[in-house]
């Protein structure tokens, strides 16, 4: 593993936190590019990302110092380090939701074009994030005999790389979701498949995941990831239910000028 990718001066820059910032500006152009494609102003994009990308590290971090409140409360002075790693994604998901979704709301501008524009940009992300993870040594999975099972860090035998699994699965939803966006005619239907995808994806890699995610108040076996990839699941069942008795729209180019 490669947790430190080079130093400058003395000082280490993370591999973790150097893949965090290519998947912002990565999932951060493509917002642009697909906002032009839809009369969307670039500066409403920019400020949507950053404000989204502020909420969801904060988002992000709460849920997994929350899940390791034992080591943080005693370690007070680390819950900020987050260049170290240390992030939940579910937990960046909703956080970032929460902020772009006021934002977008107080500028009164078309909700469900933006979220699936979103939902792209997360989905890609997602996939260079998780080669962060792999570098880092967290996120491990299970013990493997397969050719390609890693020897991780402080972590007997070798294991699924778990990280490499999920940045392959997806980029291929980001794939997925790119060709489909141009096709469809509601507005909406790019966040449900995402949710149908990645919820799927999450939770079948979850079985084979290996270090502690906790549970949601010890109320199910699942993990926390595998019980908010079901909610995930639901939720997008009841919108697609309800997206598909509205009307088709026309002209859905322009529906979305900021």
């Amino acid at each position: 593993m490669h947790p430190v990718l080079f130093e400058i001066f003395g000082l280490p820059v993370y591999t973790y936190g150097v893949a965090l910032a290519t998947a912002f500006y990565l999932a951060v152009q493509w917002a642009v590019r697909k906002g032009r494609e839809k009369n969307l102003k670039e500066e409403s994009i920019l400020n949507l990302a950053i404000i989204s990308i502020i909420s969801a590290i904060v988002g992000a971090r709460i849920t997994y110092v929350f899940l390791k409140w034992d080591y943080y409360s005693v370690n007070l002075l680390e819950i900020i380090q987050i260049y170290k790693g240390g992030l939940v994604f579910f937990g960046g998901l909703g956080g970032g939701i929460f902020g772009g979704v006021a934002y977008w709301l107080y500028l009164k501008k078309p909700l469900l074009l933006m979220c699936d524009i979103a939902a792209m940009c997360v989905i890609l992300g997602q996939s260079v994030g998780r080669i962060g993870c792999f570098f880092y040594g967290c996120c491990f999975g299970i013990h493997s005999s397969l050719p390609w099972a890693v020897k991780f860090p402080l972590q007997d035998g070798l294991r699924h790389p778990t990280q490499i699994y999920e940045s392959l699965g997806n980029f291929l939803i980001f794939l997925f979701l790119a060709w489909l966006f141009p096709k469809i005619r509601r507005s909406g239907l790019i966040v449900v498949a995402y949710f149908y995808l990645y919820g799927i994806l999450r939770f079948s890699i979850e079985m084979i995941r290996d270090d502690y995610r906790g549970t949601i108040l010890g109320i199910t076996s699942l993990s926390t990831s595998q019980t908010v990839s079901l909610i995930g699941i639901f939720l997008a069942a009841i919108l697609h239910i309800w997206l598909m008795r509205q009307p088709v729209e026309s002209g859905r180019e322009s529906s979305g000028t900021a």
